[in-house]
């Protein structure tokens, strides 16, 4: 069972194509990619007309640039940089809103404090 209620496989499709791909990706290659997936990503922005369909967008372009890391050479950074910066705007994002509460409770956070993936924070010790 999925925790989110809108899912993202119709959004991943969107950059199958140029993550699915036999042998590796050369570093010229790989910094291409990344400027298509970065601007498609942008594009389809404007089609998540919805905080849930934004979750879904970003958990599908997140699965994308993992699929593309495991073929790509990012001597270049390329990658690695859309990475952190999608990350960092999925963590932007209203998903709390948009996850099964009873997964939030579920997943907790580390021992560092840190949330996992979708959690609420832990409980403190009194």
């Amino acid at each position: 069972m999925d925790c989110y209620p809108v899912h993202h496989p119709g959004f991943y499709e969107e950059f199958r194509r140029n993550v699915e791909v036999a042998g590796l990706v050369s570093e010229r290659r790989t910094i291409g990619v990344v400027r298509t997936l970065s601007e498609r990503v942008a594009r389809l922005v404007g089609r998540a007309t919805t905080a849930g369909e934004r979750v879904a967008l970003y958990r599908a372009y997140q699965t994308a640039l993992y699929e593309l890391a495991e073929r790509a050479d990012d001597s270049s950074g390329a990658l690695g940089q859309e990475r952190t910066a999608a990350l960092l705007t999925y963590l932007d994002l209203d998903w709390r809103d948009h996850i099964r509460p009873p997964v939030r409770r579920r997943l907790g956070r580390n021992q560092s404090g840190v949330p996992l993936t979708c959690g609420d924070p832990e409980p403190t010790a009194s």
